[in-house]
């Protein structure tokens, strides 16, 4: 007889001691670092964070950035919450050193004011300027949105060539169309068959 056995001690109680719980919800252990169940929202980590806000944007967000993406917008390149410095900007053109914020009701108290003029004033440093879009803005008078940021893309970085945007430049969904419009297809580009 061994000598655990002499004091009662059974072999799988000390193994499973000195092993580490088993990952929850299927988890591979080690795989997103200590906790895998929550995202990393620390300073350290602003990449981490622009991530998790690009999963959850706003509807208003969203509407923008369907008009923005892939050059839609009078060929600018914008991208989604962008990471610089300690803050995630909303909207950022290189280009044009522009950065688009669109604000919720959060942004009428004092405290977000104060928060949003340190902001501000950091961008301004960077040469950057900072233009904003209330929400009901976005969803109420999305032309009057997009006229005035094509007049301020066109001040900071003109491009050659470049018309002013038209009602009908725009996403599937953004602006709505009018229920008794018909959608307009396009003309057949196949030759015609020959019988």
């Amino acid at each position: 007889m061994n000598e655990r056995a002499k004091r009662g001690e059974d072999h799988a109680s000390t193994e499973t001691a000195t092993r580490a719980p088993s990952p929850l919800n299927g988890e591979r252990a080690g795989v997103r670092g200590e906790n895998a169940t929550e995202p990393s929202f620390t300073p350290r980590n602003p990449t981490a964070r622009a991530r998790a806000l690009r999963q959850s944007m706003p509807e208003p967000q969203r509407r923008m950035w369907r008009l923005l993406r892939d050059r839609r917008f009078a060929g600018y390149k914008f991208r989604r919450e962008h990471p610089l410095g300690r803050y995630t900007l909303d909207f950022y053109c290189a280009e044009a050193k522009l950065s688009l914020e669109l604000d919720g009701g959060q942004h009428g108290f004092p405290e977000q004011q104060q928060r949003d003029e340190a902001k501000e004033k950091y961008l301004l440093s960077r040469g950057i300027m900072t233009k904003r879009f209330w929400n009901s803005q976005v969803r109420q008078q999305p032309e009057m949105v997009k006229e005035n940021l094509w007049l301020l893309l066109q001040e900071r970085a003109a491009h050659p060539e470049n018309v002013p945007v038209t009602p009908e430049a725009r996403s599937r969904t953004w602006p709505q169309p009018p229920p008794d419009a018909k959608a307009l297809l396009r003309p057949n580009r196949l030759p015609p068959k020959v019988s």
